[in-house]
C-alpha cells in the first residue's frame, strides 16, 4: 500500500466501514463508530488528506476537526465530497 511505504505520513486510521454497513442497526455499531470519532477528532490533526474523494470519506475528513482538508478537484470525484466537506483541492492531475 502507498501510504504504508510513505516517510511522509505520520499515522493512518483504519475503519471497518463495511462491517458496520452490514451491522448499521446494532447499538454497539454506533458505539464503535462514536468511538472511532473520537479518537480521530482527540488526535488534533493539522492536515487531512482524502484520497477517495466519497462523501463517507470526506464526512471522516470533517468530523477530524483538521483546519485544512484537501481532497481531490471537482469532476474527478464520484460524489463531489470536496465541495462540501474540504477546504482545499490537489491539483487536478495532467
Amino acid at each position: 500500500m502507498i501510504l504504508e511505504q510513505s516517510h511522509d505520513v505520520d499515522e493512518r486510521i483504519l475503519v471497518d466501514s463495511g462491517r458496520w454497513r452490514r451491522e448499521l442497526y446494532r447499538p454497539r455499531t454506533w458505539s464503535a463508530f462514536a468511538g472511532v470519532a473520537r479518537q480521530i477528532r482527540g488526535r488534533r490533526f493539522d492536515l487531512v488528506v482524502d484520497l477517495q474523494g466519497l462523501w463517507k470519506s470526506g464526512l471522516w475528513a470533517r468530523l477530524s476537526g483538521a483546519p485544512i482538508r484537501v481532497g481531490l478537484p471537482d469532476g474527478t470525484t464520484r460524489e463531489g465530497s470536496s465541495r462540501l466537506l474540504m477546504t482545499r483541492t490537489a491539483a487536478a492531475p495532467a
